[in-house]
This record gives structure tokens, sequence and C-alpha cells, in this order.
């Protein structure tokens, strides 16, 4: 109360008190401020007022979608795209030497009906069992080189079994066998893989379907079929938490691969800013025939304000290489420029927004649908020239709804018949009246009713002028979340404390000189605004800046925390993600300053409406359901 200068308020006087709070725009929450005044005359009885404010802000989830499909048999060294993978040109097993391998697909197919080239099929009257079956493969000399269980959809791939990287004989024989009594036999089978006349893939022999040969000597396997790898990554890049309820992704639309649904995945999966959930998938493609495979991507996901969010990325390719990774769907062509030289022949669905430059030629036939929103500001028809010769013979039925401008020239003729029944149950206080109003304004003036939750993205490909930090004092480098991977480093130097603390950044080339300015935003939070020393005009933040975190408990700064974090504004940069015990709080970017906790002054009005001088005797304020504080040494004079 020191600062209490007892001058009481003098009627139709005011007095403004501000009261400076801080509310984080990014979190989903309601921001309550309520107020209330009392004050005394200097006779009689006391007065009080009270005001409030309230905010709900309610920022929409965010969460973006990468999908990536690579060949899972590329080179060594040379991880091919889905779109590279190329067509097999020459469908005919050819080598120069010889074949190192011949792979074949088991389908359980019965003997052609009609007559063989290359090979005799003969087989039982009972059918092969169609999922899985015993093959032998013997030379011509008897030698086996293949005997196992085959299954339907696999590989059966046969090689030299004597010499690793020796050449498969042009001719075999294969046995298949079901059980004891059902087998098919394809006796004296030629490949030809090294007389320039091999057989083709895609063809089918009885119940083999050749598809894959192999002829060394560094040359790349052809297989018809081949595994793509089809990762996917779900990143929190808003700046409240999210919840992910549906994941999946397909390949020409069957099957619906549920990705929440694989083993080991704990539904449902929960991500803070900054977080990433991903998921691998392999499937199976067919390259022997050119063949166009559209890979669809989707997940959705709930947040805080229960509006979620989702996304879903498509990757096209084929067989043939033609395929591109970007996103299949093209945006529509672009408006014209200029307007269609004639009008269209029907009236738009809807009215346009704005009114017709000149009024129509006629009058419609029909009156409007609703009256207008607002009084026409001429009266509908013209007053008379002239005031009427004599007055109205009768009085109105109603009495005016203003007072006339002078007294009357005489007393009413009588009083009232009868006196009113009752006093008035409160009787009026006109010495004490205090009136209590309160408004919210961000530092820049703007009212809080219009502020947004800002968009989190910071790296948008433009140059980031300045970040803004809270410290984390419960974060080591293990709880960081964010989306530089093998960018960011975070090293842990001693155990973080409560605060205050303080940071030091430093530009890793030595550019730029860099500034850090602290702020106390109570509750034993601080938060670091690092930018370039000031320059004309504002300088950009140089690529890579390093941060420590410190201790000056002891008056001798002490390293607590060291990060490394990329500013270009070319790598993922969001608000809310932690880079260690540093949270991003705010970007400027694009000559746009992206806040999530701003300063927000509490504006209240006290005024005397009273007709008596008084002294305020209490102001205090509740925020966000706290507990109360006295604001009375604010009030100057009292």
């Amino acid at each position: 109360l020191e600062f209490v200068i007892p001058n009481p308020l003098a009627p139709g006087e005011n007095v403004t008190v501000i009261d400076i709070v801080y509310f984080d725009f990014c979190l989903t929450g309601n921001f309550s401020y309520s107020i209330v005044g009392e004050a005394d005359p200097p006779d009689g009885g006391g007065c009080k007022d009270e005001d409030d404010y309230f905010n709900s802000n309610e920022p929409e989830c965010s969460i973006d979608l990468n999908l990536t499909c690579t060949d899972l048999n590329s080179p060594p060294n040379n991880i091919r795209q889905c779109s590279e993978i190329p067509l097999i040109e020459n469908p005919q097993c050819e080598c120069s030497e010889c074949a190192r391998q011949v792979i074949f697909r088991y389908t359980g197919a019965s003997c052609p009906s009609l007559p063989t080239t290359g090979y005799t099929c003969v087989e039982t009257v009972a059918g092969l069992n169609p999922q899985e079956a015993q093959m032998t493969v013997t030379t011509v000399g008897g030698v086996t080189i293949f005997d196992g269980l085959i299954t339907n959809g696999t590989d059966i791939v046969i090689q030299n079994p004597t010499i690793p990287g020796g050449c498969v004989p042009d001719e075999i024989n294969v046995v298949i066998e079901s059980g004891t009594t059902t087998s098919q036999s394809l006796n004296n089978f030629v490949t030809g893989c090294s007389s320039g006349n091999g057989i083709d893939l895609t063809n089918s022999f009885g119940a083999l379907d050749f598809t894959g040969y192999g002829c060394g000597n560094g040359e790349e396997l052809k297989n018809c079929y081949t595994d793509v790898v089809l990762d996917t990554c779900s990143e929190n890049d808003g700046t409240v938490d999210l919840s992910i309820t549906k994941y999946q992704l397909d390949i020409n639309g069957d099957p619906i691969i549920d990705l929440l649904g694989q083993s080991g995945v704990s539904v449902p999966v929960k991500l803070e800013p900054g977080e990433a959930f991903c998921q691998q998938d392999t499937q199976e493609i067919y390259k022997c025939v050119t063949e166009r495979y559209l890979v669809t991507a989707e997940v959705q996901a709930n947040d805080t304000s229960a509006k979620g969010c989702e996304d879903e990325l498509d990757i096209t390719f084929d067989t043939a290489g033609t395929g591109t990774l970007s996103p299949s769907s093209e945006p529509s062509q672009s408006p014209s420029r200029e307007p269609s030289s004639k009008p269209s022949r029907e009236p738009s669905a809807q009215p346009s927004r704005e009114p017709s430059k000149e009024p129509s030629s006629k009058p419609s036939s029909e009156p409007s649908a609703k009256p207008s929103r607002e009084p026409s500001r001429e009266p509908s028809s013209i007053p008379s020239s002239k005031p009427s010769s004599e007055p109205s013979k009768e009085p109105s039925a109603k009495p005016s709804r203003q007072p006339s401008s002078e007294p009357s020239s005489e007393p009413s003729k009588e009083p009232s018949p009868t006196p009113s029944f009752f006093p008035s149950q409160e009787p009026s206080n006109v010495d004490c009246n205090i009136n209590v109003t309160t408004i919210c304004q961000t530092s820049q003036g703007v009212s809080c009713d219009n502020v947004q939750p800002p968009n989190a993205t910071c790296a948008i490909g433009e140059n980031i002028t300045a970040v803004q930090f809270s410290y984390l004092p419960g974060n080591t480098c293990a709880d960081s979340r964010n989306q530089q991977y093998g960018i960011a480093k975070c090293e842990d130097i001693d155990p973080l404390v409560d605060g205050p603390v303080l940071l030091e950044c430093a530009s890793i080339d030595q550019m730029a000189e860099l500034e850090v300015t602290s702020e106390d935003i109570g509750n034993g939070e601080q938060l670091f605004t690092v930018a370039v020393v000031a320059t004309i005009p504002v300088g950009n933040l140089p690529d890579m800046i390093n941060c420590t975190i410190l201790s000056n408990s002891t008056g001798v700064p002490v390293p607590l925390q060291w990060n490394l974090i990329d500013t270009s504004g070319q790598v993922e940069l969001d608000l809310k993600e932690a880079y260690g015990a540093l949270q991003l709080e705010s970007c400027g970017v694009g000559g746009e300053e992206k806040v999530c906790i701003r300063e927000l002054n509490m504006i209240t009005y006290l005024d005397n409406v009273g007709t008596d001088f008084m002294n305020v005797t209490l102001l205090e304020r509740i925020l966000k359901g706290g507990p109360p504080v006295d604001l009375l040494e604010f009030v100057i004079p009292n």
C-alpha cells in the first residue's frame, strides 16, 4: 500500500489500472479474468462493482504425413525409389555364359491340354494341392540340385548346390508331389538360358510359372516380382497434443493395410508437438508387364479441442519407370484473369457477394423475400411543405419518448390523485457509486478477442529473424521432440535446475553476433528471445545456432545443457517443439511474428459515477481461477 496516494476520487473522475498477465494461445484452454472494486465516501455507506473477461482458446491440431516407397531389392549402396524400378525389357532367359539361378513360382496347375515343346508333362489323375507340395529337381545325369517344400506365392530358387555361383544345367527333370498318390513330372525340361533360345518369363509350365533368372558376373537379377517398402511417418506439427485414430495405406485400393493394427502398436497413439509416429509395411509388386500402382496413405487424429485433423498422400509409379514420387493429384486450373465477355445464361445458385454497380432497368416481378437489415436513411415519403393550420383535436395516445426541450409554461393544474403506494425497496445512494470495467488487449493494442492461435510452421523456406524459447527444467536431451533428425544436437552437461537460468547463443560460423534477452513471466517461468544484434533492416538468424543453458546460482555461470538448432528456415522448425530443455514459443519469419505466449494488458477503468468523493478501498483480480491478487497499490490517485 506504500504507493496508495490518499487523494479521494472526485465525482466524474476515473482511474485506469493496467495489469500485465501472460496467456499461451497455442494451447487449448480458457482465459478468465475477474476483478472487483470497492470504495468508501467520506460519509455514508460504501459501494462495490465487478467485471469479468472470458476468452475460449481452441487451436486446431495439425498432422503432417510423409510417405516413401523404395525397392527392397535395390542394388547395394543405391536405394532405388519405386518410380525407378525398371521394366524387364527382354522377357527371354538369355545369359552370355549360363544361368546361375532360375526362379519359379508354384501354382498347383495341371499339365497343359495341348502338346508341349521343350519338355513333357506327366501327372496323376488327381490334381496337386494348390497351396503346397514337395519338389525335387535333378540333372539329366540324376544329380539332385533341389529338394524341398514349395508353397504358393513364394520364389523357388534353383542353384548349383555343389559349386557356389556355378551354372544351372539347361536341361533338368522336375517332380512335384502332393502326398503319396498325387504327382506331376516335367521331364527333360529345357530352360535354354545359355543357348540364346531360352524360355520366357511369365510362361507357365504345368504347376510352375517361370518368374526370374540370374546370369551372375555382376548382372542384376531379373525377377518378375519384387518387394517394395512403404515407409510412413506422421508428425504432430501443431501446438496441441493429439491422438491418432486412423492410420492406413493401400496399393491400388486393395488391400487396406491398418498400420495401427500392426504388432506392438498401443492404441490410441498419442503425440506431443514435434513427435512423430512411423510405420513400415512391405508389399509385393509384379514388374514383368507395364502396370501403374497407386499407393495411398491416410491419417486422422483427434486433439484436445475435439476438432480433429487429417492428412492424405498419394504416390503413383509404374514398372516402366515413368511414375513420379510427387503427390498424384493435380490442382485445378487457375481461374481466368478477366471475367467472361458475356454473362452466363442461367443465374448463379447463390447471390453475388457484392451488389451490381448499376441498378436493374426494370423492377423485379416479386418483392424481396425479406426486408432490408438496416432502415433507409431517408423517409419513404416527402413531408408536407407547410405545418397544419390547426393543432390536432386529441392528444396523442402515448406520451412522447423524449421530454420537451423546454419546461411547460405552467405547472400542472392538479396534483396526482393519490400518493404512491409504497416507498422504493432500496433508497438510492447518491453519495457513492463506483463503476468497474475491464478490457483485454495485447501489448500491441489488439483486442484479445481478435487473437487467433498461430500457424506452428516456422520453416517456410524464408529467413528467420528471431526465435523465442521457454525453459523446461524437467527436459533432458532424451526428452527432445522435434523433426530435425540428424541435424539438431543436444548434450547434457550437468543436472538442470529449476531456475532462474542463463542462456547464451552464438552462430556456428561466427558470421552474425547474437543477443539473448530474458523475460520473467511469473511462476518461475522464463522466456528467452534470440536475435541478431540490432541492425537496420532486421538481421536474419544464421543457418545454425548453438545455445548453452547455464546456472548462475553461485555467481559463477555453470553450463548445464548444450543445443545445436537449425534456424535456416529450410529445415523443419515448429512451435512447441522441444530441443532438450528449450521449447520453441515464437518465431519471426516472412514478415510475420508467430507467437504462442503473449503479454496481455488487462486494462481496468474505475469511474466515480456518484455525487461524492470516494476512496477506493479494494481492487482484487482472479486470473484463471487462481488466488486473488491485490491491485490496490496501482490505484493512483486514490
